[in-house]
């Protein structure tokens, strides 16, 4: 089956580099691409959860505060995290 599509119809912008370099990189195999991405999923689901609980006034848990001490830490500790890399502090 052959499938053909217009790449930028398919991206928020326009732009070509929008998309996840990652995603066109031809060294990083299925599987690792894949596992990268669950990762940067589960951590945005408890960054969001986080910052979520903490506008609407509601109590972190333990272990919230423990992850929140943690990310805070790292981003004012590490300078390899920019704007532009954010995403992946605390994968």
């Amino acid at each position: 089956m052959k499938i053909t599509y217009d790449l930028k119809s398919l991206m928020k912008s326009e732009f070509v580099y929008d998309i996840d370099p990652d995603a066109v990189n031809p060294d990083i195999s299925d599987a690792n691409f894949l596992s990268l991405q669950r990762k940067r999923a589960e951590t945005k689901l408890i960054k969001t959860k986080i910052v979520y609980k903490m506008d609407q006034g509601h109590k972190l848990s333990a272990n919230e505060h423990k992850y929140l001490q943690q990310w805070v830490k790292t981003l004012e500790e590490d300078e390899s995290y920019t704007i532009d890399n954010h995403r992946d502090t605390m994968l």
